[in-house]
């Protein structure tokens, strides 16, 4: 079984729509901790959140089978995420938290797959440095956002390069794209830099850039019911796919079948491998066929 450190922080989340409107928890930790030992992994998350965090929201993800060590700190982080009827989503900050996490070069040194998904910025730097397992996937949405209060500002990566050398995978969202490289994604595939880029477009699909090819993954026409967490259930299951052995094209077709998954449910309610897992890879693989790209780069 598949050692995974999941590193990130546990939010509070308010999701709104015409309506109704419900709290949750959140954020990248979730959804990439629970992913994870959907998947089959034994997870571990490092998380830090507040006395305002709802035990019973702690005890969901353990529930999973994850191993949940909290760092405590004044406050959670709190998002309220309008969801508009043309599909683009409005998200605010209520509480950026307080303290950092922190994890030791020992504890990392344990797993096989570690996954740094901040949503606010609220890793301790020195994970930058650190020596990680080759299969290391980095979200680059808490880098790319201010650490404060109100509307939600996005701000350029400037020490990108010391976060994703070496590493396994580097996955970002079309809003990201402009803060992480100016809009080109080749300034951050370099020789030193990630193996693999994954570009998620929500229903638009998805561009997975390697040193030697570009592919586009079309999506699947699925009923959303929420598609908050998907681009993180993406890059999880791309993360464990591809330290499973699988290439980046079939490791994209098992990220875009997670989540479409998670889109159609609640809490990930629908993602759990198994037979409906398959199908929706085998569709996935059928229309990458039908109208998928690959090309190779030139060096």
């Amino acid at each position: 079984m598949v050692r995974v450190l999941v590193i990130g922080g546990l939010t509070l989340d308010k999701i709104r729509t015409a309506k109704a409107e419900e709290s949750r928890v959140g954020g990248g930790a979730y959804y990439c901790s629970v992913t994870a030992a959907r998947l089959g992994g034994d997870v571990e998350l490092r998380t830090v959140i507040g006395s305002d965090m709802p035990p019973e929201y702690v005890k969901e993800v353990e529930s999973e089978g994850v191993n949940v060590m909290a760092h405590r700190s004044s406050n959670s982080i709190q998002f309220v995420n309008t969801l508009l009827g043309d599909g683009r989503r409005v998200q605010q900050v209520v509480s950026v938290g307080g303290s950092t996490i922190g994890v030791d070069a020992d504890t990392v040194s344990e797993f096989d797959a570690v996954q740094i998904t901040p949503v606010l910025g609220e890793v301790d730097p020195k994970l930058a440095e650190m020596d990680c397992p080759r299969a290391t996937g980095i979200e680059a949405q808490g880098f790319v956002r201010e650490r404060r209060v109100g509307d939600l500002v996005m701000k350029h990566w400037d020490d990108r390069d010391s976060w994703t050398k070496g590493r396994l995978l580097l996955h970002l969202s079309d809003e990201e794209l402009l803060h992480l490289c100016n809009g080109n994604l080749g300034e951050a595939l370099t020789d030193k830099g990630p193996e693999v880029i994954a570009l998620t477009r929500s229903s638009e699909g998805s561009f997975i850039l390697t040193r030697e090819s570009v592919l586009f993954v079309p999506s699947l026409g699925v009923d959303v019911v929420n598609d908050v967490g998907c681009g993180d259930v993406y890059a999880m299951t791309m993360v464990m796919s591809l330290f499973s052995g699988k290439n980046p094209l079939d490791s994209a077709v098992a990220a875009t079948a997670a989540a479409t998954l998670n889109a159609e449910g609640r809490g990930l309610e629908k993602l759990r491998l198994g037979k409906e897992f398959r199908e929706r890879e085998s569709l996935t693989k059928r229309k990458f066929q039908e109208f998928g790209l690959l090309g190779r780069r030139r060096r």
